[in-house]
């Protein structure tokens, strides 16, 4: 099984777009931290982890409807995807990302509306 779930805010402003058939997408990079507890420092300690995310079709369409910014918290679904690729100098190249399948805005802001899971 390939699902992912996470929670955190948006970092920067998502970028959207449509491919040359129309269809839209989204791509946007989520923060999400986690606190554990360091035993040496006797303390909490921060881990914070940036995840890229893409978005396509009517969930693409959306988050653009949303229109949030730098900071909104998010709530996703989906399935880890990577790429591979040999750039200029053909050095390899991979991207790891979550497609995402669903979302919930978890600010007060947006509620009580979420996204419907999507059919594209």
């Amino acid at each position: 099984m390939n699902r992912v779930e996470l929670h955190g805010g948006l970092v920067g402003e998502p970028r959207y777009g449509f491919t040359k058939k129309g269809r839209a997408f989204v791509s946007c990079t989520l923060a999400v931290s986690e606190v554990e507890w360091d035993p040496q420092l006797r303390q909490e300690v921060v881990a914070t982890s940036f995840i890229r995310l893409q978005m396509w079709g009517g969930m693409a369409e959306q988050l653009m409807e949303l229109d949030p910014g730098k900071g909104t918290k998010l709530w996703v679904v989906g399935r880890l995807d990577q790429s591979e690729w040999e750039d200029q100098e053909g050095k390899k190249e991979k991207r790891t990302r979550v497609n995402v399948s669903w979302f919930i805005p978890t600010d007060p802001k947006y509620r009580p509306g979420s996204s419907q899971p999507d059919t594209d």
